[in-house]
């Protein structure tokens, strides 16, 4: 009699669970106040833009420092230099249009613009030379420096392009005309700190400024420039001190 096998009941396997993720330590500060998350509000933002652009405008915005007395630099060496032939000269060549002003006021014309500088006294080192304008006095220029020839006469000028494209502009455009009617061409000392410069090319709001030197032995009546078919003239007033 054969005997009944027994069926095997199936092996359940079970599935080992997996380890568990420990979670990351968390993250240190640092003792910077940066390491910390914070938020800024908006108005922080707009203090801090207008605090750069405030730099900004001071550094950018401002004009030049005062410039020295002509008589801190030292020599007084000539680079060929000769004052203009004296004689009697009219204020403006002839056919050609001026735009003048007085003292310390610009000159504008359609492509520059000129302005003598009002100058500080540094008896130390120059005499300035000043004349009385609407009840204030401003130095027109300064003579009588140290180590220097009594008669040279500096001024300082600006120039300022006005017109779209660059204006190239020389220093032998500079003309001192004085109340005996002479005309003086500017000198070139080569030792003189800042001198404007013998050729320049002035864009649009762009200026720049230097000393220009004249061999004076009269009173002078206006300063020019003669550019193109234009001449810029600064008059002196007659109320010398």
């Amino acid at each position: 009699m054969a005997v009944p096998t027994q069926k095997k009941k199936p092996v359940r396997r079970v599935r080992p669970e997996p380890p568990r993720r420990t979670a990351p330590p968390a993250r240190r500060r640092g003792p910077l106040p940066g390491n910390r998350r914070r938020h800024v509000p908006w108005w922080g933002v707009v203090l801090v833009a207008l605090a750069c652009g405030g730099v900004l405008w001071l550094v950018l915005g401002q004009g030049d420092p005062p410039d020295p007395a002509p008589g801190g630099e030292t020599g007084s060496a000539l680079d060929g230099g000769k004052p203009g032939d004296a004689g009697t000269h009219d204020e403006v060549p002839e056919n050609v249009a001026s735009v003048a002003s007085p003292f310390a006021r610009p000159a504008t014309g359609e492509r520059l613009q000129l302005r003598v500088l009002s100058l500080g006294d540094d008896p130390r080192q120059c005499e300035a030379v000043s004349l009385r304008v609407g009840g204030e006095v401003r130095t027109a220029y300064h003579h009588r420096c140290d180590g220097r020839d009594p008669e040279l006469a500096f001024f300082l000028v600006r120039l300022t392009g006005l017109a779209a494209d660059p204006v190239t502009v020389d220093r032998t455009g500079f003309e001192l005309l004085t109340e005996e009617g002479r005309s003086l061409a500017p000198l070139e000392l080569r030792d003189v700190v800042r001198r404007f410069p013998a050729k320049i090319a002035l864009g649009p709001d762009v200026s720049r400024k230097g000393w220009v030197v004249f061999e004076l032995s009269g009173v002078p009546a206006s300063l020019r420039y003669v550019d193109a078919d234009q001449v810029l003239v600064v008059r002196f007033p007659s109320t010398w001190l």
